[in-house]
């Protein structure tokens, strides 16, 4: 991710493009990830890496917002899984079955 797109996230939660120069909102980081568009969050304080719980909150959005795709059993199935000996597996898994599902998808859109 070299070539990723920085996006920096201030104390006041507001998000900065770096690239364009201006604010954006967690709408437009959205679809940045729609278009694919490699991108980098790092808060501006600290200065760390926070891509990971920044796209977890799009989710979490998504899921109040609209038709869940995590039932309340899925999510409970999944806390239980973290920390033991079957997470690296389930996330192997998980993102195995997404990429299926991904290149499916782009097949039948074309």
């Amino acid at each position: 991710m070299n070539d990723a797109r920085i996006i920096k996230k201030y104390p006041n939660r507001r998000l900065y493009d770096t690239t364009i120069s201006s604010y954006i909102t967690l709408e437009d980081v959205k679809n940045l990830v729609i278009k694919r568009v490699p991108l980098k969050v790092i808060d501006a304080r600290s200065k760390n890496d926070i891509t990971h719980s920044t796209l977890l909150q799009i989710i979490i959005e998504q899921e109040e917002n609209g038709p869940p795709i995590f039932t309340i059993d899925s999510l409970q199935q999944m806390i239980c899984l973290y920390g033991g000996s079957m997470q690296q597996s389930l996330r192997a898994m998980f993102e195995q079955n997404m990429n299926i599902f991904s290149q499916q998808l782009a097949e039948n859109l074309d």
